[in-house]
């Protein structure tokens, strides 16, 4: 009986050589795991990669990734938005609590969030619309955010918070 050992050790030298050489796998449209977490760790307000946007919107496999993805790194999540017509909604998001009180005639609609040190809130709707905003410091835990008429994305923010399919993501 023959010692094989160095022979298998060989081969699996080889064949983990030619592992770590083939090109990255691509997910559908092209984006990789690497375009993902790029797309990820981008701050909020900066480019979007179109193809990445594309795949979130088209590819149901891709946004589910994406949503693992975020989960993995959120402070917390919540799978539901705050579907509320009129009226305070209330929304529990991990230990956080975010709050949309609705515009008054003197003040605009205001986004409240409490017992959180996020920097940002992802918003992922149903169709796959996905977006990032920047977050204030919070005051004693609570961030306090005005969405009128001088906040540019507020109209996106209010439609995606009205839809119950909304996906809420705190991040770091």
């Amino acid at each position: 009986m023959t010692d094989d050992t160095p022979d298998r050790l060989l081969a699996e030298l080889h064949v983990a050589r030619a592992l770590a050489n083939r090109p990255p796998r691509r997910a559908a449209r092209g984006v990789t795991a690497t375009d993902l977490w790029a797309n990820l760790g981008r701050a909020p307000g900066a480019p979007v990669s179109l193809a990445v946007a594309r795949s979130l919107r088209d590819d149901p496999g891709v946004a589910t990734r994406y949503r693992r993805m975020l989960e993995a790194i959120a402070i917390a999540h919540a799978p539901v938005a705050l579907a509320a017509s009129d009226g305070v909604a209330l929304r529990r998001i991990g230990e956080a609590t975010l709050r949309l009180l609705p515009a008054t005639t003197d003040a605009p609609p205001l986004l409240v969030i409490e017992n959180t040190t996020a920097a940002a809130l992802e918003l992922i709707g149903a169709d796959g619309d996905t977006l990032r905003l920047a977050l204030p410091p919070a005051d004693a835990g609570t961030i306090i955010m005005a969405l009128g008429d001088d906040f540019p994305e507020a109209a996106a923010v209010l439609t995606l918070l009205a839809a119950a399919t909304t996906a809420l993501f705190l991040l770091p």
